[in-house]
């Protein structure tokens, strides 16, 4: 712990984002590299423009409602967990406020980790792969911060765990939609399943503080909250999987590739 004000860490965060944008900005070149490389590679269906029938082409596709579940189910387990972890540090362990605010930084922390080792890992597993590492890393860490009992140093392993599933779920959900919908449909499918799953961001995080306020401050219930839409996404997107391998025996050649089934 220190003695610098909260402005201090708005300062570091604006450190941190100047150098980033610099970063970016440096690597511009190797941006043009490699779009002129895959310049030649791209099939007409990549060039398709988004054209005005195709949300209704999505909403007669049954993954697109299990997709839909799935984002909604992160995002919900995301932020009301990022949210809410510094009061259940507090009134949910009876901590003093400084070190419970530091402690739910863990989460945070968690995923920033995560999201660089899973940039790493992403050369070897499939996005498949990634997301069920992460749906078991998530569920070990909801499971370690709902036991009762422990002292609070095990439940913050919890939430770190919890950060680390976190990571690599929402890069590979998305690099999973050209697959699950063509590439053609993608970007309709992505900004759709984002319009509907952001709602979890506005509604869920804000309703369980309302419902654990109405509770006496009963914010201990949150691993519940993170266990519950953990094992939704884990369900949905096994039966999502299930849904196109089935899709993907009947497909002809010509269509696979179309999906890009040989690099997922």
């Amino acid at each position: 712990m220190t003695d610098q004000g909260w402005n201090d860490g708005v300062r570091v965060l604006a450190y941190i984002q100047f150098a980033i944008v610099l970063l970016i900005f440096l690597t511009l070149p190797l941006w043009e590299k490699v779009a002129a490389k895959n310049a030649g590679k791209k099939r007409p269906e990549d060039e398709a423009p988004v054209q005005k029938g195709d949300h209704r082409k999505l909403l007669r596709e049954p993954v697109f409602y299990l997709a839909v579940i799935g984002f909604f189910a992160y995002c919900s387990l995301e932020t009301t967990s990022g949210f809410w972890a510094a009061s259940f540090f507090s009134y949910g362990k009876g901590l003093d406020s400084a070190l419970s605010a530091s402690l739910a930084s863990l989460f945070y922390i968690g995923i920033a980790v995560g999201r660089f080792l899973s940039g790493f890992l992403s050369l070897k597993i499939k996005p498949k792969g990634m997301i069920r590492i992460g749906e078991g890393i998530l569920l070990t860490g909801a499971l370690i911060a709902l036991l009762p009992g422990l002292p609070w140093e095990v439940s913050a392993v919890g939430f770190v765990l919890i950060g680390l599933g976190c990571a690599p779920i929402y890069p590979s959900i998305i690099l999973l939609t050209p697959y699950r919908f063509s590439k053609r449909l993608s970007q309709t499918a992505m900004s759709m399943e984002m319009a509907v799953a952001y709602l979890g961001n506005l509604v869920v995080s804000p309703l369980f503080g309302l419902v654990a306020k109405s509770l006496g401050d009963r914010y201990i219930l949150l691993p519940y909250v993170t266990l519950f839409f953990a094992l939704l996404m884990l369900v949905v997107h096994e039966f999502i999987d299930a849904k196109l391998k089935r899709r993907d025996a009947s497909l002809s050649e010509e269509e696979k590739e179309a999906y890009g089934l040989g690099g997922k």
